[in-house]
């Protein structure tokens, strides 16, 4: 028995840009020829954001792809460029509560994030966590 999705990535990030509003999102897929919808939950969007925009893992030219991670925990370097790209990224809002003028909301939220920038790279993951307190 074979399976298809149809859906193509482009899509999703298309669909993504488009809905940047902080709420629940309705996606289409169509999977085994039947037609479903997927509920994107809001606590994930951000992540998923933060993921899109660190780029492909296995593109050598994405901020933080593997090669570039792997290169730096071999030479046991700092991770600067990267942690300025968080930084430029305006990661750090998500460690604030909204009440005290950044954008955290929830703790499933913050942990998405946190294990989208570890799943990269455990030491920037750490590094950034560390430096923002």
């Amino acid at each position: 028995m074979s399976s298809e999705l149809e859906i193509r990535s482009s899509e999703l990030s298309d669909f993504f840009l488009e809905n940047s509003s902080y709420s629940n999102k309705k996606l289409e897929i169509k999977y085994n020829s039947e037609q479903t919808t997927v509920t994107q939950l809001k606590q994930y969007q951000i992540a998923e954001a933060l993921e899109r925009d660190l780029g492909e893992p296995n593109l050598a030219e994405s901020i933080m792809s593997f090669a570039k991670v792997m290169e730096l925990d071999e030479k046991e370097t700092f991770p600067e460029a990267e942690i300025d790209w968080l930084y430029n990224w305006n990661l750090q809002d998500y460690y604030v509560p909204k009440s005290c003028g950044g954008k955290f909301t929830n703790f499933e939220e913050f942990l998405a994030l946190v294990r989208v920038l570890c799943r990269r790279d455990q030491t920037t993951g750490i590094a950034f966590t560390t430096l923002f307190w």
